[in-house]
């Protein structure tokens, strides 16, 4: 077979079935459009998915590519070729929602708009993405590849971004929605005082937890029941499987704390001394689960105290105890840091 007639097959067997779209939608309102297409010997116009903000276009392999009129691109190649184009726009965006049951059940459903219809394979990114991020927000790519001859833009924050692959969608113009998990969880609940500095009848904070998430899921907004009781809506962020899952989802008010500065002193030129009294009431007939948390200063040393605790981090304790229906904790602990 002539080399001509060869290549004519493969780019029209490439029309055919090997033409794709791939949709990368990320969190900061961007969204990657990928797309596949057979190309003839010379001069191509390609109608593309939607219009490239900005008005550019990679190709791989690299060929000679100008867009025209928004939507319309012409590309020029000196043989029949697969190439494959990839451009920015910001016509797409995405949000995941989760009804939690605390009686026992997770759902989670991630929403998709499209400006029109089309089939495609579609990921979502969550997570920050480094200087991308911030140039994003701008309406722009800054690039920061030294090959290009342009300055390099250093990270505004960086975070391991994550993907999450729904598969190929029939997207339908308008938002589309994906259900992504319904499971059964044994959520937990909790009551977190966690106060910044000293204060008075503060109430505590609704937490829902469970000891282990049963998907990777990307983060986003959480409406919260209690046995069928709307109680409250909390963001979450973005959750591997088995991670433990926490939600602050509102206040309780029938759990009252204070916390008060009993004595600060000077114990030394180098050091000071500290004592501070916490009291948590609980003004209903349920028993409940409470955790406090106590900021400290660096370089501090525990010298007495009257409930135990676990450290969380070099500069935080952890108090966790059960408080009777009606009841009341009281307790103080000092400790010793370098002023």
């Amino acid at each position: 077979m002539k080399r001509g007639v060869f290549l004519f097959l493969i780019v029209c067997c490439i029309g055919i079935l090997g033409f794709s779209i791939t949709l990368t939608i990320l969190q900061n309102g961007a969204t990657l459009v990928e797309e596949k297409i057979a190309l003839q010997k010379g001069e191509n116009w390609i109608e593309l998915v939607t219009q490239p903000e900005p008005p550019m276009i990679f190709t791989s392999p690299h060929i000679q590519a100008v867009i025209k009129d928004n939507k319309m691109a012409m590309l020029m190649t000196p043989s029949a070729t697969l190439t494959r184009i990839v451009y920015t726009s910001r016509a797409f965006d995405w949000k995941m929602y989760y009804m939690v049951e605390l009686t026992g059940s997770l759902k989670g459903s991630i929403t998709l708009y499209s400006p029109l219809d089309i089939e495609a394979n579609v990921v979502v990114g969550a997570g920050e993405f480094g200087s991308f991020t911030g140039a994003a927000r701008n309406s722009g790519l800054k690039y920061a590849a030294t090959e290009m001859g342009v300055q390099r833009v250093p990270p505004v924050h960086v975070e391991t971004a994550r993907f999450y692959e729904l598969g190929r969608l029939h997207l339908k113009n308008g938002w589309n929605t994906i259900v992504l998990l319904e499971s059964e969880v044994a959520w937990k609940k909790k009551a977190l005082f966690a106060p910044d500095g000293d204060t008075r009848d503060e109430n505590l904070v609704a937490v829902a937890y469970c000891e282990k998430a049963p998907l990777d899921l990307p983060g986003g907004i959480a409406y919260i029941f209690d046995n069928g009781k709307f109680a409250g809506f909390a963001l979450i962020s973005n959750m591997a499987k088995n991670q433990k899952i926490e939600i602050e989802y509102g206040k309780v008010y029938d759990l009252i704390g204070s916390r008060t500065t009993v004595e600060e002193r000077y114990e030394s030129k180098e050091y000071r001394v500290r004592t501070v009294s916490i009291e948590i009431r609980n003004l209903s007939s349920t028993p409940r689960l409470v955790e406090v948390l106590e900021r400290l200063p660096w370089d501090w040393k525990m010298v007495k105290t009257e409930k135990e605790y676990t450290v969380v981090d070099a500069r935080t304790i952890k108090y966790r105890f059960k408080i009777r229906g009606n009841g009341e904790v009281k307790f103080k602990y000092t400790i010793r840091y370098r002023r």
